[in-house]
């Protein structure tokens, strides 16, 4: 009996895992990309005060870009550097899922145990990093500040640099075997 029992649909090869994450992280970047596109569209659209009346904003509105700057940055100290822990953490995991499955039916069974966690590890890091962006696009669209269009730009680039490829899936997945068999025998 395995440790860890399956918890869905198992993929059927590792191509069409790779193609399935693939696409969800484009997915993730588009989304931020599209919403902070909305937001400067909406931004060069809004009525702009004439130069001789003062501007429209209340007192308020600097103390609120502050607290907004605050969040913004209180988000990204405590979840962005999260994401480097997420993989490290499915390893073993992986590495036990992969040792426990059985070759001999099917020669990838052991990548196909694994891969199931790398996703849900990848996925989850990307999640992580579109909640900050598309908070930067929300915070830009509520002060009317482009500047805090670059959050939604970091995040696209930092989903960009997780990027699934197959050469870090091996990477992970050699990893996940030498993990699950040093704490096996230990």
């Amino acid at each position: 009996m395995s440790p860890i029992p399956p918890t869905g649909p198992r993929p059927t090869s590792i191509a069409g895992a790779m193609i399935t994450l693939k696409i969800m992280h484009i997915a993730f970047m588009a989304g931020i990309g599209l919403f902070a596109i909305v937001v400067l569209v909406l931004q060069s659209q809004s009525s702009t005060p004439a130069p001789s009346t003062p501007p429209a904003q209340p007192a308020s509105g600097a103390d609120m870009e502050l607290l907004f700057g605050i969040m913004l940055g209180a988000y990204a100290l405590s979840v962005l550097p999260a994401t480097a822990f997420i993989l490290p953490a499915f390893r073993k995991k992986a590495g036990i899922a992969a040792a426990d499955a059985s070759p001999d039916e099917d020669p990838d069974a052991p990548k196909l145990g694994a891969i199931g966690f790398y996703t849900t590890a990848l996925l989850l890091r990307a999640a992580m990093v579109e909640g900050w962006g598309l908070f930067g696009a929300v915070v830009a669209l509520l002060t009317e500040n482009p500047l805090f269009l670059l959050v939604p730009l970091l995040a696209v680039a930092m989903i960009g640099a997780y990027f699934p490829t197959v050469s870090k899936f091996e990477r992970f997945y050699t990893e996940a075997l030498d993990k699950a068999s040093k704490e096996t025998f230990q």
